[in-house]
C-alpha cells in the first residue's frame, strides 16, 4: 500500500472500531488501543500477502506487485507508517471525543 492509502485506511479503521466500541459501551482507551493493534495486524498481514505473492509469481510480476523499488526495508516502512497513522488517528479521535 502506498503511504497515502495507508493513512486513509488508518483513519477509517480507527474511526470504525472506536465508533463500534462506543456503541457497545467499551472503554474508549481500550477501543483506541484495539484499533491501533488491529491496524498493525492488518498491515503485517498485507505485507505477508505481498511476500507470498512475490515468491509464488517470481520474476517481473512478483517485483511489480511488491513495488518496493529495491528497498529492502519497504515492508517495515509501510508497517511503521500504518502504525504511526493509527496512533495519530486514535489520539485525534480521543481528543475530539473528550472535548464533547
Amino acid at each position: 500500500m502506498g503511504n497515502s492509502i495507508s493513512c486513509k485506511w488508518d483513519l477509517w479503521m480507527v474511526a470504525a472500531l472506536v465508533c463500534v466500541a462506543v456503541v457497545l459501551g467499551i472503554y474508549l482507551g481500550f477501543a483506541a488501543f484495539f484499533a491501533v493493534m488491529s491496524t498493525v495486524a492488518m498491515a503485517g498481514i498485507w505485507e505477508l500477502v505481498e511476500w507470498i505473492y512475490a515468491e509464488v509469481e517470481g520474476g517481473a510480476a512478483g517485483a511489480a506487485f511488491l513495488g518496493s523499488q529495491g528497498d529492502l526495508w519497504d515492508a517495515q516502512k509501510d508497517i511503521l507508517c500504518d502504525t504511526l497513522g493509527a496512533i495519530c488517528a486514535s489520539m485525534l479521535f480521543l481528543i475530539d471525543v473528550k472535548r464533547r
